[in-house]
């Protein structure tokens, strides 16, 4: 349980606003997969997935900015592993955000293709 928080407290505030967002899509998603005949949701939850994305790589180049703020202000035998481990760390919430796309993309997917091939019809 440790190792999750630790990977959430590095992404830094994005990861908040990562989780808000992903939600956000993936209860659009399912939603559009309920309510295929009824409602047309894959707009909005596409919207959502691609600002979740977007957020994510948002955070990223913010944090990789304090990374190197940081790898200027330390001594030359220093910089290239306070590099190494700032760039790594700096990927966290473009990761956790592909990590929503991908659990929202399925129901959605499978909503849209219910929706252009109702159940009872022939192709």
């Amino acid at each position: 349980m440790s190792g999750l928080f630790d990977f959430f407290r590095a992404g830094g505030v994005f990861m908040v606003l990562v989780t808000l967002l992903g939600l956000t899509g993936l209860a659009l998603a399912a939603a559009q997969l309920a309510l295929v005949r009824r409602l047309d949701l894959a707009g909005v939850a596409v919207g959502m997935v691609a600002a979740t994305l977007l957020a994510g790589a948002t955070g990223s180049l913010i944090g990789w900015i304090h990374v190197f703020a940081a790898v200027a202000a330390v001594a030359p035998d220093q910089k290239l592993l306070l590099l190494g481990a700032g760039l790594s760390e700096g990927l966290t919430p473009t990761l956790y955000a592909l990590g929503w796309v991908l659990l929202a993309l399925l129901p959605l997917a499978l909503g849209l293709t219910l929706r252009a091939n109702p159940p009872g019809t022939r192709a």
